[in-house]
């Protein structure tokens, strides 16, 4: 181990997403893995060479190890530190970091001897086993106790990442941020191919045609930002096509009335960034099939005219 200086020998404790991928990335990018842990070590797959495994439980070796990843779910890593923390305590400046999204590093509990830090790659993470290089370009967040932070950012360019520092308190609004662009872009994906059954078009297909324009619309959003790459009918201030949307949701899909409502006032917002027409009146459209929809029971409202 090199007290204070640059994280040359890792451990990765969980064989999922998380560690499955640090363990790939660590290898294409000559980072030694000292181990590879987990309850059952034939979980770990795909990977060449010669890495010691471990099981959750066993002693583990930390002569010269630099880092202890623990890459488990969030409600096992109080109890996987337990597992893995010796008797007397982690060696002195060993840095044991999670890699939740949610989490900060006092949710490791008790790393007597040791740094308490957590390191996510925000970004989704590929299947088991991950190809090449599936954290390369990735963003990371970092954050912990003492120098801790410091070292784990040039780990991570090391690994070809784009390290950046977040406060410990903002760690579960920054993870929310990622589930709405990532898993809740999923959700809105799947109602979205909902609606184009109901034009007609089986879900295979609906995914066919909606793929490519939500890969333009992220390329919008990459080259014009927020809120200029706002486009559509409310943008343009266009009442009546939302209306014309309200009336065959309410008819049609009903209870995906609220998602459409919700995300459309969010929309006149934007859109009145922009200067764009007739947000007002749009907004009161929205509101008012609201008041009919929650009239209704939450059913299809009778009315949006």
């Amino acid at each position: 181990m090199t007290v204070g200086g640059e994280i040359r020998s890792i451990l990765i404790a969980g064989a999922g997403r998380a560690g499955h991928a640090l363990a790939f990335q660590a290898r294409q990018c000559g980072v030694e893995i000292a181990g590879l842990i987990a309850r059952d070590p034939s979980h770990w797959t795909g990977l060449s060479g010669v890495i010691p495994r471990f099981s959750l439980g066993e002693t583990i070796p930390f002569d010269g190890v630099d880092t202890l990843f623990i890459a488990v779910t969030d409600s096992a890593m109080e109890a996987a530190v337990r597992a893995l923390r010796p008797g007397s305590g982690f060696p002195d400046g060993l840095i044991i970091a999670h890699t939740s999204g949610l989490h900060d590093h006092l949710a490791l509990g008790d790393v007597s001897g040791g740094l308490a830090a957590s390191f996510h790659p925000l970004r989704a993470l590929p299947s088991i086993p991950p190809g090449e290089n599936p954290l390369q370009g990735a963003p990371c967040a970092i954050e912990g106790a003492g120098g801790a932070p410091a070292r784990l950012e040039q780990l991570a360019r090391k690994l070809g990442m784009t390290p950046f520092l977040i406060r410990r308190e903002g760690k579960v609004m920054y993870h929310a941020a990622a589930v709405g662009a990532s898993n809740l872009f999923m959700a809105l994906a799947d109602i979205s191919a909902g609606w184009m059954t109901e034009a007609g078009f089986n879900r295979e297909q609906a995914l066919q045609l909606l793929s490519p324009l939500m890969r333009g619309a992220l390329e919008n959003l990459e080259s014009q930002g927020l809120p200029g790459a706002l486009t559509g009918p409310i943008r343009r201030g266009d009442t009546e096509t939302v209306r014309a949307h309200l009336r065959a949701l309410a008819a049609g899909r009903p209870g995906d009335l609220a998602a459409y409502i919700s995300l459309s006032l969010h929309a006149a917002d934007m859109a009145e960034q922009l200067g764009g027409r007739n947000t007002g009146e749009i907004r009161a459209l929205l509101r008012s099939a609201t008041e009919l929809r929650g009239q209704a029971g939450g059913g299809a409202p009778e009315s949006v005219d």
